[in-house]
């Protein structure tokens, strides 16, 4: 089957908690959260497991119109790559809701 093309069980999606469309998800990594308990109960909705945890949002803009831009709205000459362009270039990549918003995502 070529490496773009995946199979799966719709009733094997329900493996992870929430029940996401990760299709792309290996039999390996859903028996993950099956064998190992969520770092936050309260947020997965399992309240039967152990607390590790409080999860917290992580990086944030708290402004995304202000301070974030779609690829195609930058000059890419004017996007920093690695640390030391961040001294001269004004804007980088951020990933937000898990897709980068990189020049070569088209």
């Amino acid at each position: 089957m070529p490496k773009h093309v995946y199979t799966v069980k719709l009733g094997d999606l329900a493996e992870v908690p929430g029940s996401p469309y990760a299709y792309w998800a290996p039999k390996t990594l859903r028996e993950l959260f099956q064998k190992y308990p969520p770092l936050d109960r309260d947020v997965a909705g399992q309240k039967d497991k152990p607390k590790i945890a409080d999860v917290k949002q992580g990086l944030a803009t708290a402004d995304d119109s202000r301070f974030t831009r779609f690829w195609w709205e930058v000059d890419t000459n004017n996007i920093a790559t690695s640390r030391e362009e961040t001294y001269h270039k004004k804007w980088v990549p951020f990933a937000k809701e898990a897709v980068p918003q990189l020049p070569n995502n088209q």
